[in-house]
């Protein structure tokens, strides 16, 4: 998944879930965390596997959910009050990254589900087969395959789809009372 849609499908599950749990739309301190959250672990894993070569592949102890998982749950026992609420943003949005990188590919392209993607250090994915010159070089080729993609297949249903992930999402946010930017904004005319 693109970051765009990991940041859509985390924003769209803890929206679901603060409408049904505080029956309120996320603040923006909770969106900002969902945000953090649905980027973290490509932002840790994806350096240490792109330009140091730690791990074989950009899934390492951020994407483990036995690594994760534990810290996470922990992290909620150990809260309560409105800190809960902000570190449930940050774990909901964290592991839906995890859930996104699992189903993305079996459900939208027809590829094989790689649990040991989220399993990390206990199954090591091999490594890459070519390197990409680190990460923007890596970054780079993903997003212009990308380009190419949809300068050539047009919009295929996965295109669609993702767009209308985006977009609904979008929507959802401003109904939401776009938080985050909405906070900016009376930040920046209290003065």
């Amino acid at each position: 998944m693109w970051p765009w849609e990991h940041l859509a499908f985390a924003y769209l599950l803890y929206s679901l879930f603060a409408h049904a749990v505080y029956r309120r739309s996320p603040d923006g301190a909770a969106a900002f965390l969902v945000a953090l959250g649905s980027q973290a672990p490509d932002l840790v894993d994806k350096p240490l596997s792109w330009t140091f070569s730690l791990t074989p592949t950009g899934h390492g102890v951020m994407h483990s959910i036995l690594i994760m998982g534990p810290l996470l749950a922990g992290a909620l026992l150990l809260t309560n009050g409105r800190n809960r609420r902000l570190v449930a943003a940050y774990t909901i949005a964290h592991l839906s990254h995890l859930v996104g990188d699992l189903i993305y590919e079996p459900l939208l392209l027809n590829e094989p589900l790689i649990v040991g993607r989220v399993l990390w250090p206990v199954v090591s994915l091999p490594a890459y087969s070519t390197d990409q010159g680190g990460l923007i070089g890596r970054a780079a080729v993903y997003f212009f395959r990308w380009i190419h993609h949809l300068a050539t297949q047009g919009l295929t249903p996965l295109v669609v789809f993702e767009l209308s992930l985006v977009f609904g999402v979008i929507a959802l946010w401003v109904y939401d009372g776009a938080p985050v930017l909405a906070d900016l904004v009376r930040y920046a005319r209290s003065d």
